[in-house]
C-alpha cells in the first residue's frame, strides 16, 4: 500500500505549497465505513485538508477540529487532525451514490447541499479559536478555500480529490494546498491565478504521477522545506468511554446498573465497539460513593 506522503515546500519567497498524497489513509476509511463512492469521496475531501492543516499545528497538544453540517443527504461530516500527521473522520451517511448527469462525476456538492463549516483551533490550556462560514459549493475545496480567505486572510489554491475505481476502492487522493505568503505581490497573485487556471484534478495527477513530478510539472523548480508521513489514526479506548461514562449523573448510572445488561458503546472514528458490565458499573458507583 502506497504510503500517506506530505510534501512542504517554496516557490520562490511567497509562495507556500503543501502536496499530499492521502490514497491510502481515504481507503482505510473507506474500508472502515464500508463507504459508497460520493460518501467516500466527500469524507476523503475532507480528511485530505485536515490532516494537511494538522500539520501547520506548532504545539503537539493542539488539534483542528473541523466540522461540516449542511441540508444535504450528507448533513455532517467531521474530521480531527493533530499535528503529528494523524486525522479521523466521521461521515453521518456512508451510503451516497450519486452522479452528475452532465459529467457523469460524483455528485458531491449535491449530497451534501447547503450549510457551514466550522473549524476550531484547540489549543490545550490556552483556549479556543473558532471560525464558520457558509459553504460556497458542497464540493469541500472552493468551501475550504473560502475558510481560510475569509477567517485567516490567507490567499490559496486548495485543489481535493478523491478518484475511485470500478469496484469502488480508492485510486487516488490527495491535497494540493497553495498560498501566498506575506510580502506578496501582484506578480504572485497573477501567477497563482494562473496555476489554478491550468491545473488538473489533484486526484488524477496523484493517479499518474508522483509527488515529486506533480511539483516538477506544476510549479518548476521550487525548494522542498520537509517531508511527513500521514496516517488515519484513531486514539479511542476502553479508558476514555469509561471516563465519558461517568461524566453521567449518579441516577443515570444507577439506572444503567439496575437493569443488568452490558452497555455497547461504538466509536464514530474507528467503528470499535466497547462493552461494560452492569456489574463494572456497580464498581464504579462503589468507588465513586453515595454523594
Amino acid at each position: 500500500m502506497k504510503k500517506n506522503r506530505l510534501l512542504i515546500g517554496l516557490k520562490g519567497p511567497f509562495i507556500r505549497f503543501y502536496l499530499a498524497d492521502t490514497t491510502s489513509l481515504v481507503e482505510e476509511a473507506r474500508e472502515k465505513f464500508s463507504l459508497y463512492p460520493t460518501s467516500a469521496a466527500a469524507l476523503g475531501r475532507v480528511l485530505s485538508m485536515s490532516a494537511v492543516m494538522g500539520t501547520m499545528l506548532k504545539d503537539g497538544n493542539e488539534q483542528y477540529n473541523i466540522a461540516i453540517h449542511s441540508d444535504g443527504a450528507i448533513s455532517t461530516i467531521m474530521a480531527i487532525a493533530r499535528p503529528d500527521g494523524s486525522v479521523k473522520g466521521f461521515i453521518s451517511n456512508p451510503n451516497v451514490y450519486d452522479v452528475y448527469e452532465d459529467t457523469g462525476k460524483l455528485a458531491v456538492g449535491r449530497a451534501i447541499g447547503s450549510g457551514t463549516l466550522s473549524v476550531t483551533k484547540s489549543m490545550n490550556m490556552k483556549g479556543n479559536f473558532s471560525s464558520t462560514v457558509n459553504l460556497q459549493t458542497g464540493e469541500i475545496g472552493d468551501d475550504f478555500a473560502f475558510y481560510f480567505a475569509k477567517s485567516e486572510q490567507r490567499a490559496s489554491i486548495v485543489s481535493l480529490g478523491v478518484l475511485v475505481d470500478t469496484d469502488q476502492s480508492i485510486r487516488s487522493a490527495g491535497c494540493f494546498f497553495i498560498e501566498l505568503l506575506p510580502g506578496y505581490g501582484e506578480e504572485d497573485i497573477v501567477y497563482l491565478e494562473n496555476l489554478a487556471a491550468r491545473m488538473r484534478p489533484i486526484s488524477m495527477e496523484i493517479d499518474e504521477l508522483s509527488l515529486e513530478e506533480i511539483i516538477e510539472k506544476n510549479l518548476g523548480e521550487v525548494e522542498i522545506l520537509e517531508e511527513r508521513e500521514l496516517e488515519y489514526r484513531c486514539d479511542c479506548s476502553r479508558e476514555r468511554f469509561k471516563e465519558k461514562l461517568l461524566t453521567l449523573s449518579r441516577k443515570d448510572l444507577l439506572d444503567l446498573a439496575k437493569a443488568q445488561q452490558d452497555i455497547e458503546i461504538k466509536c464514530d472514528f474507528c467503528g470499535k465497539t466497547y462493552t461494560y458490565s452492569a456489574k463494572e458499573l456497580n464498581d464504579w458507583l462503589d468507588d465513586v460513593g453515595t454523594a
